[in-house]
C-alpha cells in the first residue's frame, strides 16, 4: 500500500473514499448557511442511506434523522449527499449515528445535535441507534 492509497480524495471525487470524515466536514463547512434569527431547531430526514454490513458485506438500508440546534450556521441540505459516501463502506448503525452527529456538530459548531439511524429490517431484525453531540441533548 502506498501513501497515495491512504489519502482522502478531494471534494468532488468519486464516493469510493476510505473514510468520509475529512471530506464530510470540509463539505459541510464550505456550504453552510447563516441561521435565521430565532431558529431553535432543525430536523432533516434522509431515507436513502446505505452502507455495507462489516460482517456479511451485504447492503444495509437506513433512515437517518438529524436534529440540531444551530448557533450561527445551518447545514445546506444538498451537502448531506455526503451520506452516500458510506455506500461502499462497512459500517454499523451505531457507528454511523455517532459519525454523522460529530460531522454536523463540528462543522456547524451547533449547540447540540441528535442523530437517529434506523436500519431497515434485514433477517427480521431492525436496529435504531441514537447518538448525541457533544453529549447531553435536551429532549
Amino acid at each position: 500500500m502506498t501513501d497515495q492509497d491512504t489519502k482522502h480524495p478531494p471534494i468532488g471525487s468519486p464516493v469510493l473514499c476510505a473514510s468520509p470524515d475529512l471530506a464530510a466536514e470540509k463539505l459541510l463547512v464550505e456550504y453552510r448557511q447563516h441561521a435565521a434569527a430565532g431558529l431553535r431547531r432543525v430536523t432533516l430526514i434522509c431515507d436513502e442511506v446505505s452502507a455495507l454490513c462489516p460482517l456479511t458485506k451485504q447492503p444495509d438500508q437506513y433512515v437517518v434523522r438529524i436534529t440540531y440546534r444551530p448557533s450561527a450556521h445551518i447545514v445546506e441540505s444538498k451537502t448531506l449527499g455526503y451520506l452516500q459516501t458510506y455506500r461502499n463502506l462497512g459500517v454499523l448503525a451505531e457507528t454511523l449515528s455517532a459519525a454523522v452527529a460529530a460531522h454536523i456538530g463540528t462543522a456547524l459548531n451547533a449547540k447540540w445535535v441528535r442523530v437517529s439511524v434506523r436500519q431497515k429490517s434485514r433477517g427480521g431484525i431492525a436496529i435504531r441507534a441514537t447518538s448525541r453531540w457533544p453529549g447531553q441533548v435536551p429532549q
